[in-house]
């Protein structure tokens, strides 16, 4: 009997691999297949496991070369066939969207949230 995969949401950061959660770094190692967006940096691309079945699904803010609903039938489909799934996102894909944060959720490093950014969000900016 073939064995349900996993699906992980996890966010790639600003581009750097210096710059990925520990979590979503071991995630990227383990995953059988990961599909991701354009804003996904070259680095952390040339990085995953050759054996690591690559799925690019082109979206960015504003342009989705593929719908969503095709990348969730992506996601379900890879699952399905028993596989560890990451669905890899450039940036942190919580801080806009405001999605909650719960298990198989990654949050990626933005700039924004770290540093001298977290400070200016702290002092009220809104975001």
């Amino acid at each position: 009997m073939m064995q349900t995969g996993k699906v992980w949401l996890a966010g790639a950061g600003p581009g750097s691999v210096e710059l990925l959660t520990v979590k979503a770094w071991k995630l990227i190692k383990a995953g059988d297949c990961i599909v991701y967006d354009r804003l996904v940096g070259n680095e952390i691309l040339s990085m995953i496991p050759a054996d690591t079945e690559l799925i690019n699904v082109g979206k960015s803010s504003g342009h989705h070369a593929i719908p969503q609903t095709e990348i969730n039938q992506i996601l379900i489909r890879e699952a399905k066939l028993g596989k560890k799934v990451i669905r890899l996102k450039g940036g942190d894909p919580f801080v806009w969207k405001g999605r909650r944060r719960d298990r198989g959720l990654v949050p990626g490093r933005d700039p924004l949230r770290s540093g001298a950014g977290s400070i200016f969000l702290r002092r009220g900016s809104g975001l």
